[in-house]
């Protein structure tokens, strides 16, 4: 955690990291012209588990927050007037790999772990899942198997859940699983070779998916179709490992991708190569991470839309200064600086933005949820004097290493 000490550094003006880092100047925080500030942040645990997931859903007018652990567990959040714990779920015997609200209902919240079972929990009674989703496809092995879950998603219509996969036996899977009955209906193994990290449904049409593989590739389904062959709409190389892909809504539909590199790519629907296409050394200078130590470490932790159509902010922090906390924004082909997020505490890795209110969620290794607000600081009370909930139980879990 960040010492007092090194907040009153950072307030004037100087940052003294651990490898030497170089002053912030008033010039370099002049480049950041959209300020944030740090509304409210919580500890979600009292041991040192990452926040590795979230997702995001409207109770009624009430905003809610779901939470995977490092420590194979998941909880669930109000961020109506204050941060405030609301249910917490039983823990896993393996990793989380993701986690999602129903479209339809929000008291409604899938988890999917490595060992290959996805569950639908009921938030209004969580000690057992209301449904599970398995390999069936071998009748003898009694839902068990070798394939290891590496992603997953659920259609904007509730319909399907798609499971991406580690490559077993050469092979890396897209499952589906029919939700009304939880029966598997089928797969696709033809078009990725490497493991499946990225799973993701079209905000709006319910048959459209998009998946991203260590193996490079970003592809398109329309999953009406059983045929792998008649399935596949579109396949962009980004010669690279995708770590991340998005859908974003503007005046033309496109895709976001983070690779492994820290490069960032964004991809319309026909193209054929990245309409815009941005490197780790790119984003080094635009941040103003030009010390050398700071340039290696750095991330991306995210692409958001903004406001504006066409417009995304990409998120962006330094694995050996978590107070560098910073974003870009990339515009006609630019990328500039945008926001620096003073008093943040941790390596982000994963985060939910709300570009109307100005609300940007982030969590990562600290265990720590932190709301900013977009504008200039407010009487915020204490934010640094954490809250500690302690429904979680508290396990020891070795986070399992990824093969990238």
């Amino acid at each position: 955690m960040v010492s007092q000490t090194m907040l009153d550094n950072r307030e004037s003006g100087k940052i003294s990291g651990s490898n030497g880092e170089e002053s912030i100047t008033p010039e370099t925080e002049a480049l950041f012209n959209t300020p944030f500030h740090l509304e409210q942040e919580e500890a979600i645990t009292l041991s040192k588990n990452y926040v590795l997931h979230m997702d995001t859903t409207k109770h009624g007018s009430e905003r809610v927050l779901a939470l995977g652990l490092s420590s194979y567990e998941a909880c669930v959040y109000s961020m109506d007037t204050s941060l405030r714990c609301t249910a917490t779920l039983p823990s896993e015997t393996t990793p989380l790999v993701d986690l999602r609200f129903a479209s339809y209902n929000p008291s409604l919240l899938y988890t999917g772990c490595s060992q290959g079972i996805i569950k639908l929990w009921d938030l209004r009674t969580t000690t057992k899942a209301v449904q599970e989703f398995r390999d069936t496809s071998d009748p003898k092995s009694n839902g068990l198997h070798d394939r290891e879950f590496c992603s997953f998603d659920v259609n904007i219509s509730g319909g399907f859940v798609c499971a991406g996969t580690a490559v077993t036996d050469g092979d890396a899977y897209l499952m589906f699983w029919d939700t009304r009955k939880a029966s598997l209906l089928g797969g696709y193994w033809e078009c990725h070779m490497d493991d499946i990290t990225q799973v993701k449904f079209h905000p709006s049409e319910p048959d459209k998916l998009v998946t991203g593989s260590t193996d490079g590739l970003i592809n398109m389904y329309d999953i009406s179709q059983s045929d792998e062959d008649e399935a596949l709409l579109q396949s962009f190389n980004t010669e690279s490992s995708v770590e991340k892909v998005k859908w974003h809504e503007g005046s033309e539909m496109s895709i976001s991708c983070v690779t492994h590199t820290a490069d960032v790519q964004l991809w319309h629907l026909e193209d054929g190569a990245p309409y815009n296409s941005f490197t780790r050394e790119d984003m080094e200078s635009v941040v103003q991470m030009n010390n050398k130590n700071l340039a290696e470490s750095l991330y991306v932790a995210d692409v958001h839309s903004t406001s504006q159509p066409d417009q995304f902010m990409v998120l962006t922090g330094s694995n050996k200064s978590v107070s560098r906390l910073r974003s870009a924004v990339t515009k006609e082909g630019k990328l500039s600086p945008y926001s620096s997020f003073h008093g943040n505490k941790q390596i982000v890795r994963c985060s939910w933005f709300d570009p109307q209110g100005g609300l940007l969620v982030t969590a990562g290794e600290g265990g720590i949820v932190s709301l900013w607000k977009a504008g200039a600081t407010e009487n915020v009370t204490s934010p640094t004097q954490l809250k500690v909930t302690s429904k979680l139980k508290e396990k020891s879990h070795k986070t399992k290493s990824k093969p990238y």
